[in-house]
């Protein structure tokens, strides 16, 4: 009885705090990076294996069949620390073993599996240690589909390693948000393609991505990009202006843009702003746009002008876009019956 009531708990947990935008980038023939976000700030980690079981076996028996990888912030953490302590006791050694002890809470989760082989297929869940999700649960868009779409199946297949490198070519840039503040939990994502207009029809090219840092900076090595078609390094030496670079935003709110950005211009590109505060408010009408410099989010001058902001329902998980008001002190009014709201998209359930 007390197993069942353990199952049953950990299950409505497991519907309950599901992940969404989950994808995988980065593929290699010895790594893969996966990333996914959560509607509460959650610890993450990957187990993965060569073997099917980890899809078949219930938890904790899976765990027996599979190693963890973690969040990339919380290794980065880790090796500071080991740092730290090797230079403290002076205790250099040939090799040293890094190990996650702690990890953090975050809306977004980066993880790269590394020293895998080529040309094997993995079995991977996603999850924080306890909740754990995988094949049995498909997980879909968060709704807002202009995104990239997301893994259908929780395995993969490394490449096949190839035998030459092209020269780096690297694309780097920065996001803030409306009120000048770097965007820091989030991610991009960025593809190779040949048509500016209508950018997704001319992909070319597996994703990358990267994880934006605390200055809302991020880093995509295009020489890692390859081909949908071959499989092999894109070459853009010969002729750089026909390609363009499709740049995907996630946050915490889920997808929020894209931009298209040309070869010939992103190292770096030029700074992107998206369309609302970093307490996830904007204007309805963007002062940018007008030239206006200033941030008039806290100003009483603002006092009945239309706001609107992002905010998640968390019965149903789906995401709302609210119109509403400044109060008189120029603040946007979150709550009250005169706030209207509309879906945007949710998660499949």
């Amino acid at each position: 009885l007390i197993i069942i009531l353990f199952y049953v708990l950990y299950f409505i947990n497991v519907l309950y705090f599901r992940p969404f935008n989950v994808k995988v980038s980065n593929i290699s023939s010895n790594s893969f990076t996966v990333t996914w976000t959560t509607r509460v700030p959650m610890k993450g980690s990957v187990i993965y294996s060569e073997s099917s079981k980890l899809n078949y076996l219930p938890y904790p028996f899976n765990l027996l069949f599979s190693d963890i990888a973690y969040d990339r912030r919380d290794i980065t953490k880790a090796d500071l620390e080991t740092l730290k302590k090797i230079k403290a006791t002076k205790a250099f050694k040939n090799k040293v073993e890094v190990r996650v002890k702690k990890q953090g809470k975050y809306y977004v989760h980066y993880v790269t599996i590394n020293n895998l082989k080529p040309q094997t297929k993995y079995y991977f869940k996603v999850g924080n240690g306890f909740l754990i999700w995988g094949d049995w649960l498909t997980i879909k868009d968060d709704g807002l589909v202009q995104g990239s779409a997301n893994v259908s199946k929780f395995n993969i297949l490394t490449y096949k390693e190839l035998s030459y490198l092209i020269k780096p070519n690297p694309s780097f840039g920065t996001i803030q948000f409306f009120d000048k503040k770097p965007v820091t939990d989030g991610y991009v994502i960025g593809y190779i393609t040949t048509d500016k207009e209508k950018p997704a029809l001319g992909i070319i090219s597996y994703p990358l991505v990267s994880l934006l840092n605390n200055q809302g900076a991020y880093y995509l090595e295009l020489a890692n990009a390859r081909s949908v078609l071959t499989g092999a390094y894109i070459n853009f030496a010969k002729n750089e202006k026909k390609y363009f670079e499709l740049i995907e935003i996630y946050t915490k709110e889920g997808y929020v843009m894209s931009k298209v950005i040309p070869l010939t211009a992103d190292a770096p590109a030029n700074l992107i702003t998206l369309p609302y505060n970093s307490d996830s408010t904007f204007l309805a009408k963007n002062p940018l746009a007008k030239g206006i410099k200033q941030n008039l989010k806290d100003s009483k001058e603002n006092a009945g002008l239309i706001c609107r902001f992002f905010k998640r329902n968390k019965t149903t998980g789906c995401v709302l876009q609210c119109e509403s008001k400044f109060d008189p002190s120029g603040k946007c009014i979150k709550n009250g019956e005169s706030i209207k709201c509309f879906i945007i998209g949710c998660k499949e359930r």
